[in-house]
């Protein structure tokens, strides 16, 4: 091995390097104060995101770096191959996810949680269709879209692959709603399970029949809410509560990120706070992790709790979520789903998502608040038909087995009957004494 000697004139040069970078180098926090100190509105920070992200989709990427174009060249002739697969989700006139193009009658998977307002979705060449949500899948955080118009037709589906997905350590792009490469990543762990729990971060007194607070831990939501030790909860989201036993049966149904809306009773008067669960990582590690990850730029508001991801490290604005994922050979291995952390982005494999976008084709999963009321007439006469079929045949399957009960009940009766007639005889009888 050859050690090279440090000049004595390039070593007085190092501190001096280090001071002035740490003089332009912005605060780590810059995103998260204002000018003198405040902190921003939340149309603020969207708009310092948004310049963050055209900033980076425009820089252009150094020879060494994946997005250099030489990397991007040879897969663009393979994400042109899937055509017009994939649109620009809006709401509200904000761009929110991408969305996956799944059938040629204007169906579209997107990511669920984004979705407030006034949905339209954009196509490559600019032109714009109004969707509304068919149907949502909480667990995937996976909604549904039925896009309206002329320019349906322009749409190509993607053909999700049943094959295995990529191994780990293994290239993936995604496709972005111009029919180009939007980023490219490694796939980092397999197919696994995302599973966080939601706290609140109370206990209670050693009374089970109380919701009386024994104990608020600091840097949870419970305290940043306000709640103090000695209050008593009495509704959680207008459900009223007796007992703690109750209380942690509501909130274990809560993921972090929820918002739960509580009524107590503090020194005889009653308050209500709204408080937001956090995780089941301890508040110190947390803000750590979330300080390390914002580094890198805005997450997902949700990005735990999903039966199955494919995590890879694809640098993704959580606003490029819900396009497909494609692999080097051309096949579509999932959809995007969430950006985690600093060099974490999430993406649900391709089996299980077309699961998911035929039940909820089918309406098995349940429609969204405003479905209804966005269906034609003809529509709900066709559904009302369906429904007034099976309603028929669920009846008539309730009538035969009530028939069937009462007749069970009948011969069971009638052999309690015969056993008291015959345990009466059978006493009745003499008894023989053997000689």
């Amino acid at each position: 091995m050859i050690l090279s000697r440090q000049q004595p004139g390039k070593k007085r040069l190092i501190p001096l390097a280090l001071l002035v970078l740490s003089l332009l180098a912005p605060p780590v926090d810059g995103l998260a104060q204002g000018r003198r100190g405040n902190t921003p509105s939340p149309e603020e920070i969207r708009k310092q995101y948004e310049k963050m992200q055209e900033k980076e989709r425009s820089r252009e990427a150094r020879p060494y770096e994946r997005d250099h174009s030489n990397i991007h060249g040879p897969l663009k002739e393979i994400i042109a191959r899937l055509g017009n697969c994939t649109v620009r989700v809006f709401c509200d006139g904000q761009k929110k996810s991408l969305g996956t193009v799944l059938s040629k009658r204007g169906e579209v998977l997107t990511k669920a949680s984004e979705l407030k307002g006034k949905i339209e979705c954009r196509l490559a060449d600019g032109g714009t269709l109004p969707a509304r949500v068919v149907g949502v899948s909480e667990p995937h955080d996976l909604a549904l879209l039925q896009l309206e118009g002329n320019l349906i037709g322009e749409l190509q589906p993607v053909r999700l692959s049943i094959d295995a997905p990529p191994s780990v350590g293994s290239f993936i792009a995604t496709a972005d709603s111009a029919g180009g490469v939007l980023a490219i990543g490694v796939v980092s762990v397999a197919p696994r399970g995302l599973k966080q729990r939601g706290i609140l971060g109370i206990s209670f007194s050693q009374r089970e029949d109380s919701t009386k607070l024994g104990q608020v831990f600091p840097g949870t939501g419970a305290a940043k809410a306000g709640l103090k030790v000695g209050d008593e909860i009495l509704e959680i989201d207008g459900k009223a509560v007796s007992s703690g036993r109750e209380v942690a049966e509501i909130l274990g149904k809560k993921l972090p990120g929820d918002k739960v809306h509580l009524k107590i009773r503090r020194e005889a008067k009653e308050l209500e706070i709204d408080a937001k669960m956090g995780s089941d990582i301890e508040p110190d590690r947390q803000n750590r992790l979330d300080r390390m990850n914002l580094l890198a730029g805005p997450l997902s508001q949700r990005r735990s709790n999903f039966p199955t991801v494919l995590q890879h490290d694809t640098y993704l604005f959580p606003n490029e979520c819900g396009g497909p994922v494609v692999s080097l050979d051309g096949r579509v291995i999932g959809i995007n789903i969430a950006r985690g952390g600093r060099v974490e982005s999430y993406a649900l494999p391709a089996t299980e998502t077309f699961e998911i976008f035929l039940q909820l084709r089918a309406g098995n999963l349940g429609p969204s608040p405003d479905y209804l009321a966005r269906l034609s007439v003809s529509e709900i006469d066709k559904k009302m038909a369906s429904l007034s079929g099976k309603l028929e045949t669920a009846e008539k399957t309730l009538q035969d087995s009530t028939r069937q009960i009462e007749k069970l009940k009948s011969e069971i009766d009638e052999l309690r009957k015969a056993r008291i007639s015959r345990e009466k005889a059978e006493k009745a009888m003499p008894t023989r004494r053997r000689l």
